[in-house]
């Protein structure tokens, strides 16, 4: 398909493209490409020159509203004592060595469902268990060694 004088056609430039590109015509000049070992050297040179920080500069927002109950906790090498669950969909339990019973989040069934067979292969096999307890009480993840 080629151009006629009856398509339409864009008649102006964008703004401040026309002196830089040629008139809008395509035969501005390009800058041909660097050497990659020439690229390398000026970066070298220009983070030589700077003093780069070992530090961050920007610091942690205030403690305002966070507190204990609001941050998850991971227990480690726990032991896993008992396991509970009911006919209940998304209702399974279980405590660790000294703690208490804790909820596996029911925030899925196949969830839930794979945090009781971990907790279950952990009591079967002596294992110890790693678990995410987060505000809310509930375990929401779970590794077993």
């Amino acid at each position: 398909m080629s151009v006629t004088d009856t398509e339409a056609r864009p008649t102006e430039s964008p703004p401040d493209s026309a002196a830089a590109a040629g008139g809008g015509n395509g035969a501005g000049t390009v800058e041909a490409p660097r050497d990659l070992d020439e690229l390398a050297s000026d970066l070298m040179a220009s983070a030589g020159a700077g003093t780069l920080e070992a530090a961050p500069t920007l610091q942690p927002p205030a403690a305002a509203g966070i507190s204990a109950d609001g941050v998850g906790l991971w227990l480690t090498n726990k032991q896993v004592d008992a396991l509970y669950s009911t006919y209940a969909a998304r209702f399974s339990w279980m405590p660790v060595a000294g703690g208490p019973w804790r909820r596996f989040s029911p925030v899925s069934d196949s969830g839930v469902a794979a945090l009781a067979l971990l907790a279950a292969h952990a009591r079967d096999r002596g294992r110890p268990v790693n678990y995410r307890e987060e505000a809310d009480q509930l375990i929401h993840e779970m590794y077993v060694w």
